[in-house]
């Protein structure tokens, strides 16, 4: 798999997915503060990401939902999946996460 945006978009036949990024970087920092489209924002305007990336075909996350009790004390697992090849047939592609530092909130 491929370690870095470039090689990734290469790898995915989608010339465009750093831009994609960029704007999504924008929409996930400054949309509170600016009600721009980010399609709409020059690309020279939004953030940069140039960092390493990691491929996992999936991942799990435990979280706590006072609302609902259902699970143990309101404790529930997701898990999510993209997988090249989802239970023996077609490809399972459908999520994608960006860390930006141990000092961001978020993912």
């Amino acid at each position: 798999h491929a370690h870095n945006v470039l090689a990734l978009a290469k790898e995915l036949e989608l010339p465009h997915f750093p831009d994609l990024i960029h704007q999504f970087i924008f929409e996930q920092m400054c949309r509170p503060d600016n009600d721009q489209d980010p399609a709409e924002i020059p690309l020279a305007g939004c953030p940069r990401f140039a960092g390493k990336i990691s491929i996992f075909n999936s991942a799990s996350s435990r979280f706590y939902v006072p609302s609902d009790i259902s699970g143990i004390g309101g404790m529930h697992v997701e898990h999510i999946c993209a997988c090249p090849l989802w239970q023996n047939e077609a490809p399972h592609n459908d999520c994608i996460f960006i860390n930006m530092g141990s000092s961001t909130e978020g993912i």
